[in-house]
């Protein structure tokens, strides 16, 4: 799930308005607006808020989603080195099959 959908089915989910989160992140509610909407991307420091007001690691799920392709690919990497480093078919296998 994107992170557009992510926030907007949290706040939901929590029953908060935009206004109540807007004091939280203490941004205006257009700014919010456009984060959720994705037309903006969030701040460090507003997903590290956003993810301690719904108790979620929004960080991670943003930037290592298939969003972000930059980020995806070098996860990608780092994930296939401890792999081979460590010479483990299992996880090998598995590797090949998430990027298939």
């Amino acid at each position: 799930m994107d992170l557009k959908l992510k926030l907007k089915n949290l706040r939901i989910k929590y029953n908060y308005s935009q206004e109540n989160i807007v004091e939280v992140l203490d941004i205006s509610v257009r700014q919010y607006q456009r984060i959720e909407n994705g037309d903006n991307k969030p701040s460090l420091d507003v997903l590290m808020n956003l993810s301690k007001i719904y108790n979620s690691n929004l960080i991670n799920d943003y930037l290592l989603s298939n969003d972000n392709s930059y980020l995806y690919i070098k996860k990608l990497e780092l994930e296939l080195k401890n792999i081979i480093f460590n010479i483990d078919i299992d996880k090998l296998k598995i590797f090949i099959n998430k990027i298939q």
